[in-house]
């Protein structure tokens, strides 16, 4: 309707919000076509492929079940397997800000929990659990494998995975592992009385050096003068999926060497050394999320992010310095192959169960997103 204002000259004209028209053929003519849904094989491709990583840990096992030879012959998977630790800690530090490693390495709150469990509360279960095992080489395992510190490669890798702190995992594995050299043997002489330990100090850490602390400065000075490079590397060459895969092959030797020991041990046995193992993980993981949740009560830094990496750490146990442990006290002992068995079970265990527990993971902190702190870990990764 078109007013006139009788005082004025001028015609007011009211805004008119154009309506649909009646006509509902030609409203959803103008609408924008809807994409036809996928068709349900490419949705169930992209769901498999979505779940790779576990799925290549399945295929590593059966291939190690299969062919256990083929990743058990030490003087060629040796130097591998040492490359793939050093390509997955360069990639970790050409991916970590040093800033963030900075601040984790001064998160000392969580560095005590993690080492905490691995060096205390971890030897005590083990060692509470062998006395029910019937089998006296197999118990001595079971305390070798509680006194050794986490593992390097696999904590770090499945924590960047879960999107935790990758930084606090890269830091505990380092720190575990060169504090292990001293404490470990110090262990086995609390709870065996093993007082004859001469280890290879030097040859340990030296090893240590090139394939962990070495490539991860490096990285760390590529992330400092290229990183827009390093940016980009990380995206057009995938290099948190080549570390998984790397992780995956690194996996893989360990159950070939698993499954290619030459052991004389009953079904009973092995069901037996299983069921403790488990209980045993189950355990250190509950002690692990509680002892963060009481963390996370007085010491604000300890977030979700913090979280995942101590739960990663805590539990895990190294086969590097197991191996080398079982060699140097045991190697005279016509029982040293199943000594080695409590080792050799749990860390491909704990590997295949984390491999699901990181995806529940990363859905918590993905459907739960967390609001970083002033002055948190959190906040120097956003």
């Amino acid at each position: 309707m078109v007013k006139h204002d009788p005082h004025s000259s001028t015609v007011t004209v009211p805004n008119v919000t154009p309506t649909s028209s009646q006509d509902p053929i030609q409203d959803a003519k103008k609408q924008p076509a809807q994409p036809p849904p996928k068709p349900f094989w490419k949705r169930f491709l992209r769901a498999i492929a979505s779940q790779w990583f576990i799925i290549g840990l399945g295929i590593a096992v059966v291939l190690a079940y299969f062919f256990p030879s083929w990743g058990s012959y030490e003087p060629v998977v040796f130097p591998i397997k040492s490359a793939l630790i050093a390509f997955i800690f360069l990639c970790t530090g050409v991916a970590i800000k040093t800033r963030m490693l900075r601040n984790a390495a001064m998160n000392w709150p969580v560095h005590v929990l993690i080492q905490g469990i691995s060096f205390g509360i971890a030897p005590a279960l083990f060692f509470g659990f062998s006395q029910l095992e019937s089998n006296q080489p197999l118990r001595t395992g079971q305390v070798v494998a509680g006194c050794l510190p986490t593992a390097i490669a696999s904590t770090v890798v499945m924590t960047a995975q879960a999107g935790g702190n990758d930084a606090t995992a890269v830091i505990n594995a380092t720190l575990g592992n060169l504090m292990g050299v001293i404490v470990s043997p110090s262990l086995l002489l609390a709870y065996l009385g093993q007082s004859s330990l001469n280890l290879p100090y030097a040859e340990i850490l030296l090893k240590l050096a090139y394939s962990v602390v070495a490539p991860l400065i490096v990285g760390q000075i590529l992330q400092f003068f290229f990183p827009e490079t390093c940016k980009k590397a990380r995206a057009y060459l995938h290099l948190p999926k080549l570390s998984s895969l790397a992780l995956i092959v690194i996996i893989w030797t360990a159950f070939c060497r698993t499954f290619a020991s030459q052991v004389n041990l009953t079904g009973a046995e092995i069901g037996q050394l299983f069921g403790l193992n488990l209980v045993t993980f189950l355990l250190l993981f509950l002690t692990a999320l509680l002892m963060w949740w009481m963390l996370s009560k007085v010491y604000r830094k300890a977030d979700r992010r913090e979280m995942i990496p101590i739960v990663m750490c805590s539990p895990a146990k190294t086969l590097a310095l197991g191996i080398t442990l079982i060699t140097l006290v045991f190697g005279d002992d016509p029982d040293q192959g199943i000594i080695s068995i409590p080792l050799l079970l749990y860390q491909p265990m704990f590997l295949f169960i984390q491999s699901f527990i990181t995806q529940g993971l990363k859905w918590t902190l993905t459907r739960w997103p967390i609001q970083p702190k002033e002055g948190t870990i959190s906040q120097a990764n956003v």
